[in-house]
């Protein structure tokens, strides 16, 4: 099958959108299905190798203001025409509702293929965080212009055949909200085999937090969760992988709060090297309030670490309370900072959690969500191609 794939985001650019694709276009190349990608182009693009099936169009793109890791694609509206009329695209997939992915709508409508969107990111939170009109940000706009947002990306995946979600919560998120079409939960998925779980659990814990270095992940909590558990044990660690805009002012925080030993930034980390830097680490923690599924915590499940997350949106659907980790409110570094204590108190209970993580991890391997996949594009295919016929 010949799969066109829109996206807002793609290599060398990394976050769970990103990591998602990749694996699903190396997957479905290996099943001999032919893959285009319309995506934006970046400065200084490192060299990747891609499986021969797959080909790749970049668009030219430029830097948002208010969040300068974010590009906006300028799409050339012909010759994507004509790239999909050479490729012979039998489906299309969306997989952000940005430029690149109005034109994969456009393009589906006009051909008459078959639309498949994915709702990887939540938009409302994300958007007001990257907003550069602090006013509406601060004020009872902010919910004036989440109503807006929401309406938009309905306008776009209800034009979709099938809409999928990475989690249960997000797919009642999106029907709560005013999304009308068919919608199912497909998990994003993991490559177990390039994790395992760790064989030994330290006595003496060491915290760690992977991900996008950004406003909207909600960091700023963790650290100051640290700095009430140090009053206790001066010796805490909190290690954070990852790079992004927020870094200079988690810098100065961890200044302010005199957490300088306590606090390092590791940089940003290869993926070959994830699964060791986890299981260096006894504890993995997240404050983000708009994960859809939440790679890293797939990632630190399979690697056999106890989560420490929040409870909202898609967090508490991998992170059970009290079966292989705890979940918080939102934006309370207090509760937050309690629930830490007794997992870094209790090695023993450390290690129940992780391994308990490990075996619950197990149902999102990325082989048998690819699986389902390829049936959805099957089947939506064939439909299409019957209703053309009459």
């Amino acid at each position: 099958m010949n799969i066109a794939i829109f996206s807002d985001t793609f290599y060398p650019r990394i976050d769970g959108v990103v990591v998602t694709i990749l694996n699903f276009i190396q997957l479905l190349a290996e099943k001999g299905h032919k893959i285009k990608l319309y995506v934006p182009n970046y400065k200084n693009i490192k060299r990747k190798e891609f499986h021969k099936n797959i080909s790749i169009e970049r668009y030219t793109s430029f830097k948002l203001i208010s969040y300068p890791d974010f590009r906006l694609a300028m799409p050339v509206f012909l010759k994507i025409r004509e790239s999909i009329q050479r490729f012979n695209a039998e489906i299309i997939h969306i997989h952000t509702p940005g430029p690149m992915g109005i034109m994969g709508l456009k393009y589906a409508k006009q051909f008459k293929l078959p639309l498949i969107g994915t709702y990887h990111t939540y938009l409302p939170d994300f958007l007001v965080c990257i907003s550069p009109n602090k006013k509406i940000n601060k004020s009872d706009k902010r919910d004036l212009l989440k109503k807006i947002i929401w309406k938009s990306s309905n306008y776009i995946y209800n034009k979709c055949d099938l809409v999928t979600v990475p989690s249960e919560s997000m797919k009642k998120e999106l029907k709560k909200n005013g999304l009308k079409t068919k919608t199912i939960f497909l998990s994003n998925g993991l490559k177990l085999d390039e994790f395992s779980p760790k064989e030994k659990y330290s006595k003496k814990a060491k915290l760690l937090h992977i991900g996008r270095i950004s406003f909207e992940k909600n960091i700023d909590i963790i650290i100051k969760s640290v700095g009430i558990l140090r009053t206790e044990f001066p010796d805490i660690k909190l290690d954070i992988a990852g790079e992004g805009p927020a870094l200079k002012s988690l810098e100065l925080l961890i200044k302010k709060l005199g957490l300088e030993k306590n606090i390092h930034f590791l940089g940003y980390v290869e993926h070959s090297k994830l699964n060791k830097i986890y299981k260096e680490h006894d504890i993995f923690v997240t404050a983000s309030t708009i994960e859809t599924q939440g790679i890293v915590v797939l990632e630190a499940m399979s690697s056999g670490l106890p989560i420490v997350g929040v409870k909202r949106l898609a967090i508490p659907d991998l992170v059970g309370n009290n079966i292989n980790g705890f979940v918080t409110k939102p934006f309370d570094e207090k509760e937050m900072a309690e629930k830490i204590k007794v997992l870094y108190k209790n090695s023993k209970l450390r290690e129940d959690f992780g391994r308990k993580s490990a075996e619950l991890v197990k149902e999102h391997d990325v082989k048998n969500v690819i699986d389902k996949l390829e049936r959805l594009y099957f089947e939506y295919r064939d439909i299409k191609n019957k209703n053309k016929k009459n």
